[in-house]
């Protein structure tokens, strides 16, 4: 059974390069990841940070990079994220090949300030 339904379309941020996913805060702001391993997070203004800091090394050669990034199910009281990124392989050949790295999970804590990640775990 075919179903439409309507729907409209909202600008909510602009000027984002290389945007790869998004998560919600509890407070209404964006998890915001670019490919290239920077994590920024959209106010509800539709302002956009400038990177946080803290992020572990991420090997972004070719379609890898920052992959996500997503808000724990208690993050209004832990502040805590997990985040999936691919980092290099350090037996792959030099030059690393298309795909030379691997995916690794970490969790962090963003700080109260919302300015960089603290206390990462791989």
């Amino acid at each position: 059974m075919q179903v439409s339904a309507p729907y409209e379309v909202q600008t909510v941020a602009t000027g984002i390069s290389g945007g790869y996913s998004i998560d919600f805060l509890p407070d209404g702001r964006i998890l915001l990841v670019e490919r290239a391993g920077r994590l920024r997070i959209i106010d509800r203004s539709g302002q956009i940070s400038g990177p946080l800091a803290g992020l572990p090394a991420i090997y972004g050669g070719g379609p890898q990079g920052l992959c996500g990034a997503i808000a724990d199910h208690n993050f209004a009281t832990n502040r805590t994220v997990y985040l999936a990124y691919a980092t290099r392989d350090a037996n792959a050949p030099t030059p690393a090949p298309r795909l030379g790295g691997f995916l690794t999970i970490a969790r962090a804590r963003l700080s109260t300030d919302s300015t960089k990640v603290e206390d990462v775990h791989v």
